[in-house]
């Protein structure tokens, strides 16, 4: 699908009846909690372990929401789908991501920019139809609730990489980074699939 609008847009916000769209407030990180993003990254970089990061936050979000899995087609079928290559490939992709975040942490225009188009990539997984029906509702909800538990799944899945490394600032700092990538990524998805004014 696709669309050529977009805007800055409140956490939780979902699309209604028309008339009812309420943009996301977004908000932007201080230069401290960047500074930490950008050096715990880097140190995951020089470690060599962005991909083992995607894979750990992939692995925690299907241990806390296993439903999830099904949205996955490339690799939900595999019996051995943590081994397979797909399943990694699909991490690698993920950090990937995540490093062209970091990559665009000070340029808040770059960065909304980027998660624009990553969120036009993502705008028909959840099935969420432009005439926004009763099924949308439920899918939006669905969407909203997958993006909130895998913010968990990161602090999880950093606690595991980092080990004693992890600290109580770099976790603070990435939840809020995740979340504002979250929240700039379903702006794009729901201005995608805004319902009729």
């Amino acid at each position: 699908m696709g669309c050529s609008s977009s805007s800055a847009v409140a956490p939780g916000a979902a699309p209604g009846s028309a008339g009812t769209f309420k943009p996301r407030v977004v908000e932007y990180l201080k230069d401290e909690e960047k500074t930490v993003i950008e050096t715990s990254w880097k140190a995951l970089k020089e470690l060599k372990l962005e991909n083992e990061l995607g894979e750990q936050i992939f692995k925690k979000f299907f241990e806390l929401d296993p439903e999830a899995i099904q949205l996955f087609i490339t690799f939900s079928d595999n019996d051995n789908m943590y081994e397979s290559y797909a399943f990694k490939h699909h991490c690698e992709i993920f950090a990937f991501h995540i490093g062209l975040g970091v990559k665009h942490i000070n340029d808040n225009a770059k960065l909304k920019a980027f998660l624009d188009q990553l969120g036009k990539l993502h705008d028909n997984i959840f099935q969420i139809r432009e005439n926004y029906g009763e099924e949308d509702k439920k899918n939006h909800s669905k969407m909203v609730e997958h993006f909130i538990i895998s913010e968990t799944a990161l602090q999880m899945a950093l606690k595991e990489v980092l080990k004693d490394k992890f600290t109580e600032d770099i976790g603070r700092s990435w939840q809020l980074f995740y979340k504002l990538m979250c929240d700039l990524l379903m702006n794009q998805v729901e201005v995608c699939n805004r319902p009729p004014q």
